[in-house]
């Protein structure tokens, strides 16, 4: 399996690996939070795209159909679980 992730930098960042967990934890550590995206998948091509001021794209390739739901899920834990630390870590201003 592989992974292609464009981001902000701009360049094609190509990796594979049999393990699906390291090829998810490396399209999530560039991935920008807080936005829009969209899960696109066909027979065993997959592709996301975060819909974000700095460009990100990550395109899976060689994944099996049956897989596609699994890797989903998993980017959308850790989505969610990223939002939830951002808004934990936002203080409250008073003003005066």
């Amino acid at each position: 399996m592989y992974v292609s992730v464009i981001g902000e930098d701009r360049q094609v960042k190509t990796f594979g690996s049999d393990d699906i967990q390291y090829l998810v934890n490396v399209t999530v550590a560039g991935m920008p939070i807080g936005y829009n995206y969209r899960f696109i998948s066909k027979d065993m091509i997959m592709r996301i795209e975060v819909l974000s001021p700095d460009p990100f794209v990550a395109i899976w390739t060689n994944l099996e159909k049956k897989r596609h739901s699994w890797v989903i899920r998993k980017l959308l834990d850790q989505m969610d679980q990223d939002m939830a630390n951002l808004e934990e870590s936002d203080d409250d201003t008073e003003l005066e």
